[in-house]
């Protein structure tokens, strides 16, 4: 199992509630099911963190789901959310080194 934590910091623009719900709506609508499109994806999730901060973590059975999951994510964050989230989340992938309920 392989999983991808981004953490993103939402734009000056961005921090309203209107904002976080519309981010989260078009994440909903538009990004889950690219993702879970991809085989090998089992878990997709978008967290708010609060002050301004936001989250996605991507569970995936392979490196190669995490990699083609990764890059989606990557493009409709770029091509449908920009101006709402800063630029280059800080990121950590790698497999999963333990799991429970």
């Amino acid at each position: 199992m392989h999983a991808i934590v981004k953490r993103y910091d939402l734009g000056a623009g961005s921090r309203g509630a209107g904002a976080l719900t519309e981010l989260a709506r078009r994440c909903r609508e538009e990004l889950v099911p690219r993702i879970a499109g991809i085989g090998g994806v089992t878990r997709y999730y978008v967290v708010d963190g609060g002050d301004g901060v936001l989250a996605t973590v991507c569970i995936c059975g392979s490196d190669a789901a995490a990699a083609e999951a990764d890059s989606a994510a990557k493009d409709y964050f770029r091509d449908r959310l920009q101006g709402m989230l800063q630029a280059n989340p800080q990121v950590v992938t790698g497999p999963v080194l333990v799991e429970g309920p």
